[in-house]
């Protein structure tokens, strides 16, 4: 159900579910949540592409394998393994970049947003329609921090659909591609990251963004000062000072 390709430091994890629309079952969430891990865990892993076979990215959760059963403790089960699968998208020291095409409902509009990135195709839609069908959204921890509280309210009570121009208004969208140059797009993307700079210097980018949502000013500074030291001497870091004082870093900074 999950398909894992990994080349030249870009590994990209397909959800495989076309015929469900990738509706996440327990049996896709544990899959990703594998996948994750093995990407954390792996050195040569240095940007994560998160996709959707088939004509959507993902319609949510699987009618019937995750809300149909009645079994509370098998529901847990289900919502803590996929609360547990956005954690490990949060929390990877690489980034990661979601590709969206068709629908990102539900749980998939979490997977979606959970990302460090978004390229998004032109038929691309996200919605959290969970009130309307007697449920309510896992978690709008990430769309409250990119469309604001007043915007986010508005999609969650009333099912308010996001198209692929409003997410890059909204700046959920990095890029829009037209829907045959989706997977382009986001190799692109994933290969300019890739090649930008050290893995270490992009491990601590993305440390910083996610410290800064939480953390007091003073305890930001102090966390910049040392995650800036960690990287001084990394060959990357070197050979930029050296290209500058023979006069040719100003251009590539």
């Amino acid at each position: 159900m999950i398909e894992r390709r990994l080349e030249a430091g870009v590994l990209t994890l397909t959800l495989a579910r076309p015929r469900k629309l990738n509706a996440l079952s327990p049996a896709l969430v544990e899959q990703l949540g594998l996948g994750l891990a093995g990407a954390a865990a792996d050195d040569e892993v240095r940007v994560v592409i998160l996709r959707g076979a088939g004509r959507s990215f993902c319609a949510g959760a699987d009618v019937v394998e995750s809300l149909g059963p009645e079994d509370l403790g098998q529901a847990r089960r289900f919502l803590e393994g996929l609360a547990g699968v956005l954690r490990r998208i949060s929390a990877l020291p690489v980034p990661v970049i979601a590709a969206v095409q068709g629908d990102a409902v539900g749980g998939g509009a979490e997977l979606a947003l959970e990302a460090d990135l978004r390229v998004v195709a032109e038929d691309a839609r996200l919605s959290f329609p969970d009130v309307a069908l007697g449920s309510t959204p896992a978690t709008l921890y990430p769309l409250v921090r990119l469309v604001g509280r007043a915007r986010a309210t508005e999609m969650a009570l009333l099912g308010t659909e996001l198209d692929a121009a409003e997410m890059l208004r909204l700046g959920i969208a990095h890029r829009v591609a037209a829907a045959p140059e989706l997977g382009a797009a986001a190799q692109e993307l994933a290969e300019r990251l890739r090649d930008r700079a050290g893995a270490r210097s992009l491990r601590f980018a993305k440390a910083a963004v996610i410290h800064a949502e939480g953390a007091s000013r003073e305890a930001d500074l102090r966390a910049n000062v040392e995650a800036m030291l960690a990287c001084h001497l990394a060959p990357e870091q070197r050979a930029f000072v050296r290209r500058f004082g023979t006069g040719g870093g100003a251009a590539e900074a």
